[in-house]
């Protein structure tokens, strides 16, 4: 996006001197029944630029103002005209290269004027065609042109023009009137439609060149998109070319893969072929075995019932055998309560007897003991004769 482009030095300096000059015209033509008039003096500075420095030492005289309308407008028709002539040859060859197709190259279009154009982009007012201008701009110099800049072809330098404009509108005093100030007043008509056309043609070249400054910015983008789209087409055209090279890869390897298939679907069918020739094979033989083990499980259904009705028989042998053992450990289990009566009772009167047979043998041998006692202490005793 293009930024608006900002006034230059040279755009604000003839601004402000159009502005200066439109506002005394319009004060010397409100002036002119009142007999008040103003001087003026016009210098040109070294570095080219215009002032205005006031000077009431003369006094205007009454003109024609139709008249030197008439001429002055002539004169800057003729001016105008061919100034226009030189800036449209310029702008429609800028036009022509503008409209060129752009080149794949990076280089910048540039595009070159007509040789009759100045250098530097001024507008020559001569002498012979203004010859209002020849009174009231004294060039201090001597030079014989008056030239205004126009913005965007001159070298620009880095200084402040708006410290180089002295403008000074000197007020009517009694008998201090000068020759410019009289010529001033009697061609302030002129002056006013020469300023007029002059701030006209100068708008137009101003935005004549703003349209050029625009057109050129506008040149240097496409060109830098021309570029950009230069690169993408080549980053595009290398991605093609590189999904081309895959494509074709992956088609080659796709047909091996189709081919590496196809070979296993053959030997899948084959092999798809031997096992059904195997599962019918195996169904006949499963059918035969079925046969066999329909015939082995009646045989065993047959002996299953004979080992029921022989295990049902062992049972009930059993059963019997198991109540009669029952009945004889009853028999045995009181025999052996009575047995176990018994051996209590027995054993309670061996307990008695065992009593009874220590007390025998204490007394026992309380009596033997008495009777040592009586032996030891008896006195021998004679025999009788």
């Amino acid at each position: 996006m293009v930024d608006p482009k900002k006034n230059t030095p040279a755009e604000d300096l003839i601004a402000s001197l159009l502005k200066e000059v439109g506002e005394d015209l319009d004060a010397l033509s409100n002036d002119e029944n009142s007999e008040e008039n103003h001087g003026h003096e016009v210098h040109e500075n070294p570095e080219g630029l215009f002032g205005l420095v006031g000077d009431s030492s003369q006094v205007c005289t009454p003109i024609n103002t139709e008249e030197s309308f008439v001429s002055t407008q002539n004169a800057y028709e003729s001016t105008r005209s061919e100034d226009v002539e030189g800036l449209h040859a310029g702008f429609s060859l800028f036009d022509e290269v503008v409209r060129q197709p752009f080149d794949q190259s990076p280089e910048k279009v540039s595009a070159r004027g007509p040789e009759n154009l100045p250098n530097e982009a001024t507008v020559a007012l001569q002498p012979q065609q203004v010859d209002v201008a020849d009174k009231i701009f004294e060039s201090t110099a001597g030079d014989s042109e008056k030239t205004v800049a126009v913005t965007g072809f001159q070298i620009k330098n880095d200084l402040d023009y708006d410290d180089k404009i002295k403008v000074s509108v000197g007020q009517s005093r009694p008998g201090a009137f000068s020759t410019g100030y009289a010529a001033w007043g009697s061609n302030s008509e002129s002056n006013l439609a020469q300023a007029e056309n002059l701030r006209m043609a100068q708008d137009k070249i101003l935005e004549l060149e703003r349209e050029n400054e625009q057109l050129r910015q506008q040149n240097d983008q496409m060109i830098s998109a021309s570029e950009i789209i230069k690169e993408r087409s080549d980053l595009l055209t290398g991605q093609v070319t590189e999904f081309k090279n895959d494509r074709e890869g992956l088609e080659e390897s796709f047909k091996n893969e189709t081919t590496l298939l196809k070979n296993h679907l053959v030997r899948k069918e084959a092999e798809l072929q031997r096992a059904q020739f195997k599962v019918d094979e195996l169904e006949s033989r499963l059918k035969f075995d079925m046969k066999k083990i329909r015939i082995r499980e009646r045989e065993l259904e047959n002996r299953l019932e004979l080992v029921r009705a022989e295990k049902n028989a062992i049972v009930k042998n059993k059963d019997e055998q198991i109540l009669d053992l029952r009945r004889k450990m009853d028999i045995v289990q009181m025999e052996v309560d009575s047995y176990r009566q018994k051996c209590v009772e027995l054993n309670k009167l061996v307990e008695i007897n065992q009593e009874s047979f220590k007390r025998t043998t204490r007394a026992l041998r309380l009596a033997m003991a008495n009777l040592e006692l009586q032996d030891e202490n008896k006195v021998p005793l004679k025999k009788v004769d």
